[in-house]
């Protein structure tokens, strides 16, 4: 990062990821260029209160954000894009209820590149091809990060794998405050919490402040 921040993502980890990505596009179904993490520059690490908010896939603006093959550019793109607040879709505007300028969170994505068209992210048998690599890139992040909270905003979307890897990374699901037929909570032994939850768009606003509200209690 220009901040002298070491990247989230290992340089090898990385490396797979790029190639995972040529090989999807080489399948025919990937756009080229490898998401890396938007790292706000007021984020702090190991902050007490901190936010790594992740999606399924960067998808329809995947080319706008600026995705590319070197994890510096990719990051910066990620960064520029999530700190312009010029992009108002509901994925946004349920983050801007903890922190409107974005400069305090992390931004990631599950799935670490895109479907060609970018509608929709990579199919089942698409993600299957890449998982265990972006599994294992987000594993790095939440790692290197340390964030408080981990808020997953990606409904159905790889839900078993997430649970799966929730589990192996010592997150233990925990009875959540209220029943909406969605949202999920866990916690680490450390007091490190992750929050799963369906995307944001067409959801009322007193189901997005529920979830907002729990993310700032916890």
């Amino acid at each position: 990062m220009t901040d002298s921040k070491p990247l989230p993502i290992t340089d090898a980890t990385w490396q797979r990821l790029v190639a995972a990505n040529e090989e999807a596009v080489a399948d025919g179904w990937a756009e080229p260029g490898t998401f890396a993490t938007g790292e706000g520059p007021d984020y702090i690490r190991c902050g007490s209160r901190t936010i790594l908010y992740v999606g399924i896939s960067a998808g329809p603006r995947g080319a706008d954000v600026g995705s590319v093959y070197d994890q510096t550019a990719s990051a910066e793109a990620s960064k520029r894009w999530m700190t312009d607040e010029g992009y108002r879709s509901s994925f946004w505007q349920l983050i801007d209820m903890v922190d409107r300028t974005r400069r305090r969170i992390a931004w990631t994505n599950v799935c670490k590149m895109d479907r060609q068209g970018g509608k929709r992210p990579p199919t089942g048998s698409q993600w299957k091809q890449v998982r265990d690599v972006c599994l294992l890139a987000l594993g790095e992040e939440i790692h290197n990060l340390s964030p408080a909270t981990v808020l997953f905003v990606t409904g159905n979307a790889y839900r078993c794998d997430i649970e799966r890897f929730l589990d192996g990374m010592g997150y233990c699901q925990q009875p959540p405050p209220f029943d909406d037929g969605w949202t999920k909570l866990y916690a680490t032994r450390n007091g490190k919490r992750a929050v799963m939850t369906r995307h944001p768009q067409g959801w009322s606003t007193s189901n997005r402040e529920k979830v907002i509200d729990l993310v700032k209690r916890v």
